[in-house]
């Protein structure tokens, strides 16, 4: 009986994880998240709130890709919607 044959790597998740990192990376300004506990975990949510709806206002074809990630059947085809969503937004133009 022959070996099984080899398989390559799946270099199309490989390509997408790291393009949704790029992409995500690439509008994130590294400052340190703040853990939710304590006295201001309301004002740390609505904070965080304020800036996903003003991220929502600029890409809405985020919105789009968010619903359509619920019919998505894997995490790849997730990742890809949402690689898709942040090609086509203008706002990583933005200087």
């Amino acid at each position: 009986m022959a070996p099984p044959a080899h398989r390559p790597a799946n270099t199309v998740n490989n390509q997408s994880a790291a393009f949704a990192s790029t992409c995500i990376e690439s509008n994130v300004n590294n400052t340190p998240i703040p853990a939710i506990s304590g006295n201001n975990d309301l004002s740390v949510l609505m904070t965080a709130l304020k800036e996903l709806r003003k991220l929502m206002k600029e890409a809405p074809q985020l919105i789009a890709a968010l619903q359509a990630m619920k019919y998505a059947n894997n995490t790849a085809d997730k990742l890809q919607l949402l690689m898709n969503a942040c090609a086509s937004s203008d706002f990583l133009d933005d200087p």
